[in-house]
């Protein structure tokens, strides 16, 4: 974490550029940019440890730096439940109220999704079967368990969180950042 610190203090001020990741999207356009990408993953880092309060000036960060929909999304969907976790229910509604049903979004139709559910109010069934549909091995499968185990944990549901965080890392999809973020929520659970 401290690698992904020192580097946002190194880049602030500085033009930042699309990260060559290697992540092929149907439209063959690359989404990253190296600095947002640097946010997001040490926004990711602090809320796996627990750590929201750190973890919202990152998301709000990436959120800045997010040239399209789909990072636009990606971010509002962490940066709300990282505001959720600290007790901020209408600061969640606001970020999540920038969220419109219509977007250009290229790659993460699930991170869409995700953030209408806080907007609009959240179906984890549903959540959870788009999940089941997209298949174990598809990173929204992931994703989408995670966000409908999130919903229940956020709504009081510790043994409805735990089994869907459960479902998701049995899946094969171990590297999808749903499935670290429901092995971190497990080992809260316990």
């Amino acid at each position: 974490m401290r690698d992904l610190e020192r580097a946002a203090e190194l880049e602030h001020g500085k033009p930042d550029s699309v990260e060559p990741d290697g992540q092929p999207n149907a439209a063959g356009i690359l989404l990253e940019t190296l600095q947002s990408n640097n946010h997001y993953h040490l926004g990711l880092a602090l809320f796996l440890q627990g750590e929201f309060a750190r973890a919202e000036p990152a998301w709000r960060r990436c959120l800045e730096l997010s040239t399209n929909d789909d990072n636009r999304c990606s971010a509002t969907w962490w940066l709300c439940n990282t505001l959720r976790r600290l007790g901020r229910e209408a600061d969640a509604r606001e970020a999540a109220a920038a969220i419109r049903d219509r977007m250009q979004i290229v790659d993460y139709d699930s991170y869409h999704a995700l953030c209408l559910a806080h907007r609009d109010g959240a179906d984890i069934d549903a959540l959870a079967a788009r999940g089941r549909k997209a298949g174990p091995g598809a990173s929204d499968f992931a994703t989408f368990l995670f966000g409908a185990g999130h919903f229940a944990l956020l709504a009081g549901d510790r043994d409805r969180a735990r089994t869907l965080f459960e479902e998701c890392v049995r899946g094969p999809s171990w590297h999808a950042f749903g499935s670290i973020a429901a092995e971190a929520e497990l080992a809260r659970l316990r």
